[in-house]
């Protein structure tokens, strides 16, 4: 199916929760050429998101709100906006992230071009030393992409399961086990495989689980390094979104979470894929992975803060790419 890059084809699916001060940040960077809809799924936020959303609708018309009316979580989230989205493609997106200008246009390219089902983007987390200036959001990706450029095979493993998605590859596309959030697929698949609402809490493995379940299906996967979505540096989201409860919070659900995929999942897994960790192998050594996920801190000195601000920030930015929205 080929399609002029300009056709608007896709439907970017975000939900959202208490974080009304960074939507006019965030939503328009996903209003991409290609993209003919985005859906706001307010997880019935406490904030003034409706009306942040409102004033959003006026200024960019092909912005839709949908609104929970009960705090229902990612998953059930996600399902709102699938079920009315009306593109060819869903992207599923995050209201504290960016994405860099062109990744839509991207995905695309490489998902027609090579016939895969579902491709994910670069993904990236800024340090607290970065502000949420674009220009320096596009200074750090730069910087990033030229300290993380590594060899494709250290993007996604099944055994150990194991990914650095943050990793920069010299090659339009990597085709992997699994990617991570920010990904775009054919609607009609989004529609059958749907997210499991089991996943509540901070939701770790929620896309997981819908990606594996492609997987298991024979669907085609890819990692395509020039797309990148960005995370803004945690002071600017603190106790909002997934981390609402505070990092003891968060780091139960994402044990309870993390168990209930791979006991669900590992022995499927093994037998299409001949693995030979066990689960007990496999829980022990992702649940090691989340608790030291969880330890590690963005705490940054005033010498990083520094050297990003009046080093990397000038030196790393894009001529003539500022990205301004």
């Amino acid at each position: 199916m080929n399609r002029e890059h300009n056709m608007k084809t896709v439907t970017v699916v975000i939900p959202s929760y208490n974080r009304a001060k960074i939507l006019p940040k965030t939503i328009p960077t996903y209003l991409q050429p290609d993209v003919n809809e985005l859906i706001i799924i307010d997880d019935c936020s406490s904030d003034n998101t409706e009306q942040v959303v409102k004033k959003l609708q006026k200024k960019y018309p092909i912005i839709k709100y949908f609104r929970n009316e009960v705090n229902s979580k990612q998953t059930f989230s996600k399902n709102v906006g699938i079920k009315n989205a009306t593109c060819d493609y869903i992207y599923f997106g995050d209201d504290d992230s960016i994405i860099k200008p062109g990744t839509i246009k991207r995905l695309i390219e490489v998902k027609e071009k090579y016939n895969f089902d579902l491709v994910g983007a670069r993904y990236l987390t800024c340090e607290d030393y970065c502000s949420d200036k674009i220009s320096k959001i596009a200074a750090y990706e730069v910087w990033k992409r030229k300290l993380w450029t590594v060899d494709g095979s250290r993007i996604a493993n099944l055994e150990p399961f194991r990914s650095f998605f943050c990793g920069y590859c010299k090659s339009d596309y990597i085709e992997v086990p699994y990617v991570h959030a920010c990904f775009l697929t054919d609607r009609s698949i989004a529609s059958n495989i749907l997210f499991n609402t089991f996943y509540t809490g901070c939701a770790l493995r929620e896309e997981t689980d819908f990606i594996i379940r492609c997987l298991l299906n024979d669907k085609k996967i890819a990692y395509v390094p020039d797309a990148c979505q960005i995370n803004l540096a945690p002071k600017y989201v603190k106790s909002t979104g997934a981390r609402t409860g505070g990092q003891e919070a968060w780091l139960k659900s994402a044990l309870e979470c993390n168990e209930i995929f791979f006991k669900k999942y590992w022995n499927l897994l093994r037998e299409k894929f001949n693995l030979t960790y066990s689960l007990e192998q496999i829980l022990e050594q992702t649940s090691k992975d989340i608790k030291d996920c969880s330890a590690s801190t963005n705490k940054f000195s005033l010498y990083e803060y520094l050297y990003f601000n009046l080093y990397v920030a000038y030196k790393y930015r894009p001529i003539g790419l500022e990205w301004k929205y």
